[in-house]
């Protein structure tokens, strides 16, 4: 019996899945074997065989490269086995199968191991095709997990296992096979391979001449391979539909009708391997309508095909039909002699020894498969037994430690009760003496700071402050003295000298006022709404004089925020940080920048300037330390200016940073958490 099953298979699975390859236009680069490669399998499935082998032969011809040869070869096998060339199908399979493996393509391993089978199928040799089905199978059970294609490829094998119960006509096993593989298609949502299932259920319910379900089924796969829109599809449906008509409902008309479109069909987009079972399934209707010598002609043409290709499967139905018809016509001799034909070809293609051969095979693999599900469960098994051993010794253990213990707490409770009321009073006093001593300990510290801070303090005013009163006081004096006699640019000299030393006191003062009020909590931290951007302007316009003189190019680059903060300590944080800037640079640039990060307003100053050493910013906010250096300019600071921006930012609960590198500059980045931003355009 004509096998459609295997046909449909092998033309939707074979070569539609080009997996390494991607569609290409039908422009051709010959100098491009890869795009070759491509085009000859675009072409392959298309049905375009001619086209196809053309460009094979170029590239085998041409190409020097291992792996596009080997890759060309397997599509030419495709070639071989569409144009019904088994022999040089199955022979150039077994010479790439090697190739791959050197290549470790696993997925075309698999896909060879499978089409030998399959052309092993085809010339009804049916314990090779099993053999190699199963070493596929064992191949794919390799692995501890499928990639995508691997696992279609085994639903594709688990469909091709389906077709071999078909050669024992055990249509119930294929009925009881296919859900477990429309399970597997369904997982990897593909329809194409759920239409052959169904197709396969329909002809299993055929012969067991269910009608009804197998037009049921027919159906199912006809709606499944409209939608994929593939020829060969149409095809199989349109056989499908005319045995149901032949063998059913007894309209041969009708399913001449059917059958004769397949035939149009495959002539037509050159689908080669439909032609041969379209005559067959027209030979007998003409069969059936007496119509003997039309059957005649096509059964002869179709043995010749098939002894020509060996294509056993066909060739066995082809004569056992053309020996009854030789019967009908009453040629008894001819008809002896395709009997007899007949019975050697059935003889050797289902003897009982191959029957048993199969049954083994089949055994074997169930068994196989078996053996692989047992063995996962007993590893399964294996590691929860383990697991609960495991958390029953462990409970054991915890239970008999805690017994351990808890006899000991007795033990120790029972024995030292007397002694309980003693230490407990000991260590009381103990804790109460640790405590005293951590209070000492901080009044230690925060006095020796005090210290340091008063003396800072007393050699500012000692010193520092003394130096610009001295100053005015001794220019002053001349003023008053020498009035007269001095000349009117001396006397603009004497009145500078006199404007530095007081701007210099009067930031001192300043800065003493600020840090002052800090230590004794007398300033009043009073937020309210700022804009960023305005209050910047008004700090470098009060310092622009100082930069112009300098040289410096002070840039204002701060988006304009509006974030909560004291106006006023945020004003003398930056004018302390662009003073210093301004102080230690020479005919630079200052820039201050602002952004805002995980909630955090934060505004950088940098400067182009002199830099300082590591050393020196590790004390630049310390107040027991001598931080005043003088600037590039022979400028004096107070040493008291970052000091009081590090307790102005305290109070914002925010931060401030230093970078420097001597020679390069200086950045001072500070931080600020923001409760309410936004922004003005």
């Amino acid at each position: 019996m004509l096998n459609k099953n295997l046909i449909l298979i092998v033309l939707l699975i074979i070569f539609c899945s080009r997996n390494g390859f991607s569609a290409v236009s039908d422009t051709v680069d010959v100098n491009d074997f890869q795009q070759i490669v491509t085009t000859s399998a675009s072409y392959l499935d298309s049905g375009e065989l001619e086209r196809a082998k053309h460009l094979i032969d170029y590239g085998l011809e041409n190409s020097t490269d291992e792996k596009i040869i080997t890759y060309l070869n397997y599509y030419l096998g495709g070639y071989y086995f569409l144009h019904q060339r088994y022999d040089s199908a199955q022979q150039l399979f077994f010479q790439i199968l090697p190739e791959f493996e050197k290549f470790q393509d696993t997925l075309k391993i698999a896909k060879t191991l499978r089409y030998i089978g399959v052309v092993y199928g085809k010339k009804e040799d049916l314990v090779n095709q099993l053999e190699f089905f199963l070493r596929e199978s064992a191949f794919l059970h390799n692995f501890d997990s499928l990639s995508l294609s691997l696992k279609k490829e085994q639903v594709a094998l688990e469909i091709e296992l389906m077709s071999t119960y078909r050669a024992s006509s055990d249509y119930n096993e294929i009925i009881n096979c296919a859900s477990e593989v429309i399970e597997l298609a369904e997982a990897l949502n593909d329809s194409s391979y759920i239409g052959i299932v169904y197709n396969n259920i329909g002809d299993a319910y055929e012969q067991l001449e269910d009608y009804d379900k197998a037009m049921f089924y027919y159906r199912k796969a006809f709606d499944v391979f409209t939608a994929t829109n593939n020829v060969g599809n149409n095809i199989c449906v349109s056989l499908n539909f005319g045995s149901i008509y032949e063998n059913q409902f007894l309209k041969l008309d009708s399913a001449l009708m059917f059958y004769q479109n397949a035939l149009r069909v495959s002539e037509s987009e050159r689908v080669y391997m439909w032609i041969v079972p379209s005559k067959l399934c027209i030979a007998s209707v003409y069969e059936k309508q007496n119509k003997l010598n039309e059957a005649e002609a096509l059964l002869l043409e179709i043995i010749e095909v098939c002894e020509e290709y060996k294509d056993n499967d066909v060739l066995l139905t082809a004569i056992d039909r053309i020996a009854r018809v030789y019967y009908n016509q009453h040629k008894y001799k001819t008809a002896y002699h395709y009997a007899k034909k007949y019975q050697y070809y059935n003889d050797s293609i289902y003897s009982d020894s191959r029957q048993v051969q199969l049954a083994e095979l089949r055994t074997k693999y169930h068994l196989a498969r078996k053996e692989n599900e047992i063995s996962k469960l007993r590893a399964d098994k294996l590691n929860q037994e383990i697991k609960l051993f495991k958390a029953e010794r462990q409970k054991q253990v915890f239970i008999f430690v805690l017994i351990f213990l808890l006899i000991i707490v007795l033990s120790f409770l029972f024995v030292n009760r007397s002694k309980q009321r003693t230490n407990s009073a000991l260590i009381e006093k103990n804790n109460k003496i640790k405590l005293i001593n951590e209070k000492l300990i901080k009044s230690k510290q925060d006095l020796e700071t005090a210290n340091n801070a008063k003396n800072k303090l007393f050699s500012l005013i000692a010193h520092d402050l003394r130096s610009p009163f001295n100053t005015i006081l001794g220019f002053s004096s001349l003023l008053i003295e020498q009035y007269v006699d001095l000349s009117d640019q001396e006397r603009i000299n004497y009145v500078g000298y006199l404007n530095d030393s007081t701007s210099q006191a009067n930031a001192l003062l300043e800065n003493l006022l600020e840090w002052s009020r800090t230590q004794t909590k007398g300033i009043v931290f009073n937020p309210s709404n700022i804009f960023l951007k305005e209050m910047i302007d008004k700090v470098i316009d009060l310092q622009s004089a100082n930069a112009i003189e300098k040289g410096i190019d002070v840039r204002n680059e701060v988006q304009n925020v509006k974030f909560w903060g004291d106006e006023h300590m945020l004003a003398t944080v930056f004018r302390n940080i662009i003073n210093n800037g301004i102080k230690f640079t020479s005919e630079g640039v200052i820039s201050i920048s602002s952004e805002i990060k995980d909630k955090l307003l934060i505004v950088r100053i940098e400067d182009s300037g002199v830099g300082m050493p590591p050393e020196k910013m590790d004390k630049l906010f310390d107040i027991s330390s001598d931080n005043t250096t003088r600037g590039t300019n022979n400028e004096k600071g107070t040493g008291l200016g970052l000091i009081v921006c590090k307790e102005f930012i305290n109070y914002h609960k925010g931060n401030i940073r230093v970078k420097s590198k001597v020679g390069v500059g200086t950045c001072f980045c500070v931080e600020l958490p923001i409760k309410e931003t936004g922004s003005e355009s």
